[in-house]
């Protein structure tokens, strides 16, 4: 995808929450990644590991149950790569996190963190990416 259609790329917030961690849906899990035909795999709840994979032993934990913000989108026009969502998640974080006063310190710091991961995450799939192309090119 080029600049130009990045540029152009249009989302549409469709819905904005605030949840308790352990309430979200399984749906919601499965929009975020975790891609098991059932959030329950052998008894085992695995939005436990794909949260704990992100925020591990930090004070977000799993056990801690934290208000969480849950927000969906759709694209309205053109193809969306894993590139594209994470860079469309980083500019409305870091405009919520603008919009934040400094006194919502709790929020603030939660909106930071998920930053920190998707600026990770983005990292990851650029670094994918480009293996990916020396790959080629090695064939």
């Amino acid at each position: 995808m080029s600049i130009r259609e990045m540029a152009e790329t249009k989302l549409e917030i469709v819905d904005i929450q605030v949840a308790r961690l352990h309430g979200i849906d399984c749906d919601i899990w499965k929009k975020d990644g975790v891609d098991y035909p059932l959030c329950i795999v052998g008894g085992i709840d695995m939005s436990y590991y794909h949260w704990q994979g992100f925020y591990g032993d930090t004070e977000y934990r799993w056990a801690t149950n934290p208000w969480v913000w849950v927000i969906e989108f759709e694209l309205v026009n053109g193809k969306m790569t894993d590139a594209d969502s994470l860079l469309a998640e980083r500019k409305l974080l870091e405009e919520m996190i603008a919009e934040t006063p400094d006194e919502d310190v709790i929020d603030k710091r939660s909106l930071q963190e998920r930053l920190r991961v998707v600026n990770r995450d983005l990292f990851f799939v650029r670094e994918v990416a480009r293996l990916n192309a020396e790959l080629k090119q090695t064939d």
